[in-house]
């Protein structure tokens, strides 16, 4: 029996992880700090700990997978030479390519440097951080899978990020979204992500890798949730960056048009945009 190590909670990316490698009949362990433990994970064990404390508690054990979930800091990653495993899985983010690249960046594309995050609309550094924590994994994991998504949508999503386009509470009212129509515009659904995660840990998958759909348009995606919605769609300049979740007004298109192509070869499948939102819009209904 296959023995994993989740570190993160269990919302939404997480939730959807666990879904697919409990198919594995594995035995799992989940390390978090015991705020959103589900009970849906019935076959899972929980160790309570942070990121930077608590890791004694796995002393003496072993892992044929760890999954990185909640790697945001760099600093989180040293512990990992506590642990013992076979196999790393992190999940790092599209964020740490640098925006001079040309759209259709491939895992070979250009990286992020510090001095360059002066337009990374992210708070507390999170793209270098993941950079950083990419660079400390590849010198000290024998067998390490690095996963590269753009933004996750899809159900369980608590975020706020897409809701934000649906508003419920005002369901007679058109869509507001910002311009420009013609930015790019890529994201992968967050079911289609963890059946990768789950791809990686049967075939034992290593490597890095960009995990996303098709790029589209923010025209094009909004006029997909305009039909679901069967509202009308109204599209204005904004004068605050952070009101708008999703949109970014140019300042990161380059990471909204990666190639996944690497990870299409390997087994890589994405629903339509269209199945995400609706399905995304009666979860949310609900």
């Amino acid at each position: 029996m296959l023995s994993i190590l989740v570190l993160g909670g269990t919302r939404f990316v997480g939730l959807a992880i666990l879904n697919e490698i409990q198919k594995l009949g594995a035995d799992i362990t989940i390390f978090n700090r015991g705020i959103t433990h589900h009970k849906k994970i019935s076959q899972a064990s929980y160790v309570v700990g942070d990121r930077e404390f608590g890791y004694e508690s796995l002393s003496g054990k072993h892992f044929d997978f760890v999954i990185d979930i909640s790697g945001l800091k760099r600093r989180y990653l040293e512990h990992t030479k506590t642990l013992h495993f076979n196999h790393y899985i992190f999940i790092s983010s599209v964020a740490v390519y640098n925006n001079d690249n040309e759209s259709g960046i491939d895992e070979n594309g250009k990286l992020i440097e510090s001095g360059e995050l002066k337009n990374q609309l992210v708070p507390n550094g999170y793209a270098l951080n993941k950079l950083l924590s990419e660079r400390y994994l590849i010198e000290v994991v024998r067998n390490l899978t690095i996963l590269r998504p753009g933004f996750i949508l899809g159900p369980n999503d608590y975020t706020g990020r897409f809701s934000k386009y649906c508003q419920f509470a005002n369901a007679t009212e058109p869509i507001i979204a910002p311009l420009p129509k013609n930015a790019p515009f890529q994201f992968i659904d967050v079911r289609d992500f963890a059946r990768f995660v789950l791809h990686c840990v049967t075939d034992r998958i290593t490597g890095t890798f960009n995990v996303v759909a098709p790029p589209t348009t923010w025209l094009n995606s909004m006029s997909t949730l305009k039909v679901i919605l069967g509202r009308d769609l109204k599209f204005f300049e904004p004068t605050t960056v952070e009101e708008f979740p999703l949109c970014d007004f140019g300042t990161n298109y380059a990471q909204r048009n990666v190639s996944a192509q690497a990870a299409i070869n390997l087994g890589l499948e994405t629903r339509k945009m269209s199945e995400t939102y609706l399905d995304f819009v009666n979860w949310l209904e609900k």
